[in-house]
């Protein structure tokens, strides 16, 4: 497919809890012909590297992270093929932008050459893990239980090194990426200004 022929591949980077999936969502509102694509959704499939602390110390280098399915979905939709989601959530058609939840940015094996844009989304780590507890906690979810079950997992989890590793990877991001937004803005605001960039990116093109 020719490049001006292709979709628009834009990638909305940032730690849990920046707001990633709801800032998608807004945006596929306002541009009709949209799919997204999450990296989330291919948890199942994905490779890290076994011994996390030895790859957290040595930079967290996110080539060593491996999801062969996602890049493998994300390619056909930018050559014009169709594709389903895992556990057949969603047959996605190629379409003029793919907004793509990617926490990594370029950063892993093969997205740099499918990637025409990335935003990173710029929140400071104590507000987004308080965003990421609230909203487990505003879940009506029948057994309680399950809930705090995941808090107390999750706030070990992020004592002993995810807070790190989250640091690491947004560092990694900003500095590969396109445009950095202040994540502590309203949603919608944060729409809007990306809805800008796009419009200035198809100008260009």
């Amino acid at each position: 497919m020719k490049k001006e022929e292709r979709p628009l591949v834009i990638v909305i980077s940032g730690p849990s809890g920046s707001g990633k999936s709801t800032i998608i969502d807004k945006l596929k509102i306002e541009f009709k012909s949209s799919v997204s694509i999450h990296f989330d959704d291919y948890a199942a499939t994905h490779h890290f590297p076994n011994d996390s602390y030895r790859w957290v110390s040595q930079g967290a280098n996110p080539k060593e992270v491996k999801n062969d399915n996602f890049i493998e979905d994300l390619r056909k939709l930018v050559n014009g093929d169709n594709t389903n989601l895992p556990n057949n959530l969603e047959i996605l058609k190629p379409i003029k932008y793919i907004f793509v939840e990617e926490p990594f940015g370029r950063g892993r094996e093969g997205m740099d050459e499918i990637i025409d844009y990335v935003i990173a989304i710029n929140v400071p780590s104590e507000i987004a893990l308080a965003r990421r507890l609230n909203e487990w906690l505003q879940k009506d979810i029948i057994n309680p239980d399950v809930t705090l079950d995941q808090i107390r997992k999750y706030i070990s989890q992020y004592l002993s090194g995810i807070r790190d590793l989250y640091k690491i990877v947004e560092d990694n991001v900003k500095q590969n990426c396109d445009l950095i937004i202040n994540g502590m803005l309203k949603s919608d605001e944060i729409v809007k200004e990306i809805i800008i960039k796009i419009m200035h990116i198809d100008n260009a093109n």
